[in-house]
């Protein structure tokens, strides 16, 4: 390789630095060790280089070769993927999904990012939006969109009831989600101690102060018993003057 190399205008779509730049990592591990924008390699190679999991860099694959910026074959020696558009590399035609493609239409533009034109639905509220939009790109990211509106609108709500209707709550919930790799949203554990204990202590002041009140309303409607209440005209004890 030169010392200088000219990258697609593609390399700086948004697209790849979500995920904390998974796709570009595995991307420029792939440039570092190609030769005019061939890199033989496998996943496992690309894990152990870029210190990422198995599973990311298998998706990171996935995901560039989807977006038309890699090719990859098998072969016996192992896998070899070009990198499109780099050295001698022109975007291949051997891709079913490229000829495909190229045969419905003849503009070469870039594809938006996922995240591009996002209208967010009428039942998410405003404070709501930018979170929902990030768990639903990240939801198609790994292959699990939401097929129907009643689907996707039953997960929202479920977010806001598990976030206790809390932007911030239901922000944590789904970065943890994109973090760990799951597939839905969970509540924060011990968010949702913190909430119960303090509604139980809530509860239990209520509860003690409508007794007082209570207490105070009865000792008022009889002198005998306002008096003892404050202390006036009780008898001593015995032994005491």
């Amino acid at each position: 390789m030169n010392d200088f190399i000219m990258l697609p205008r593609s390399m700086l779509s948004p697209d790849l630095w979500r995920n904390n730049g998974v796709c570009l990592r595995v991307y420029i591990h792939l440039l570092a060790h190609s030769i005019d924008g061939i890199a033989s390699t496998s996943t496992a190679q690309i894990a152990r280089a870029t210190k990422l999991s198995v599973r990311q860099v298998r998706d990171a694959l996935a995901e560039l070769e989807r977006s038309r910026r890699t090719t990859s074959k098998t072969t016996n020696k192992g896998t070899s993927i070009t990198l499109c558009g780099i050295g001698g590399c022109d975007t291949p035609t051997t891709s079913k999904r490229t000829r495909r493609t190229t045969s419905k239409t003849t503009n070469t533009q870039e594809a938006p990012a996922p995240s591009a034109g996002y209208i967010s639905p009428p039942y998410v509220a405003p404070e709501y939006a930018d979170i929902w939009r990030k768990f639903i790109e990240y939801r198609k990211e790994i292959r699990k969109p939401y097929k129907s509106e009643a689907s996707a609108r039953t997960a929202y709500n479920k977010m806001v009831e598990m976030a206790g209707n809390d932007p911030a709550a239901a922000k944590d919930m789904v970065e943890r989600t994109i973090l760990g790799q799951w597939q839905g949203l969970y509540p924060n554990k011990n968010n949702a101690t913190a909430t119960s204990s303090a509604s139980s202590a809530a509860s239990r002041k209520e509860q003690r102060d409508r007794g007082l009140s209570l207490a105070r309303e009865i000792v008022s409607r009889s002198p005998d018993l306002y008096n003892l209440y404050n202390g006036e005209g009780t008898d001593p004890l015995p032994g005491e003057d």
